[in-house]
Parts: structure tokens; C-alpha cells; sequence
């Protein structure tokens, strides 16, 4: 039989084996958030450049250009960084369903 002493010792021993499980799960998600944040401001400047009336006068073209490209490539980014998101929250939900 087990102290309580002892039984309290192995609990948090667990506890921190759990914590130390999750603590880089928790650390790529909020990287993935904080990418998903900055990525969707950045989007919303585009669109609001390429919405620009200014953006459509003669000499413009190749602005517009450079800008409708750059929205499609953070537009690729974003899509990335919430799959990302979407992947460490299951496996972070994976690995409290687990405990």
C-alpha cells in the first residue's frame, strides 16, 4: 500500500508529465494563431488596395497586379496556418481526451 504522501508525490509527477506533453502542443497553436491574426490583417489591406477606386486609374495596372497577387499568395499562407490551427487543436484535444 501507498503512502498518501507517496500517492501525492505520483500524482504530480503525472500532472507535470501531462503539462510537459501539452506545453509544445500550446505553443505551435498559439504560434498558429498568431499567424492567422497577422495574415488576415494583412488580407484585409490588400482588399481594401484592391478596392481602391485609385487602385483602377491609368498607370495603376501593374500596382494592381503586384497586389492581386501578393492577396492570393496570403491568402495560400492563411489557408495553411488555419490547417495548422485545425491539426494541433485536434491533437491537443486528442492528448486531453487521452488523460
Amino acid at each position: 500500500m501507498i503512502s498518501r504522501k507517496e500517492q501525492k508525490r505520483l500524482e504530480a509527477e503525472e500532472r507535470n508529465r501531462r503539462f510537459a506533453r501539452r506545453k509544445p502542443l500550446a505553443a505551435r497553436l498559439k504560434s498558429a494563431e498568431q499567424d492567422i491574426e497577422a495574415l488576415g490583417t494583412e488580407r484585409t489591406r490588400l482588399e481594401k488596395l484592391i478596392a481602391s477606386p485609385d487602385m483602377y486609374v491609368d498607370g495603376r495596372k501593374e500596382d494592381l497586379r503586384r497586389c492581386l497577387l501578393e492577396r492570393a499568395q496570403v491568402a495560400a499562407r492563411l489557408h495553411e496556418a488555419e490547417e495548422r490551427w485545425l491539426a494541433v487543436s485536434a491533437e491537443l484535444e486528442q492528448s486531453t481526451a487521452a488523460d
